[in-house]
């Protein structure tokens, strides 16, 4: 969840309350040592975020 937050998935009211925040382009995001994802985190991964 903290990566969806960081892309701007969820959170989103709550995120945008933050000074400054913007939510990371997926190009900019790098997810390391990921294991036992759901299908949906499948999904996003191979749509964008690298691991």
């Amino acid at each position: 969840m903290a990566a969806a937050t960081l892309t701007g998935r969820c959170w989103v009211g709550m995120a945008a309350a933050l000074p400054g925040f913007s939510p990371v382009p997926d190009d900019r995001v790098l997810l390391l040592g990921a294991r036992d994802l759901d299908p949906a985190e499948e999904r996003v991964t191979g749509n964008g975020i690298g691991r």
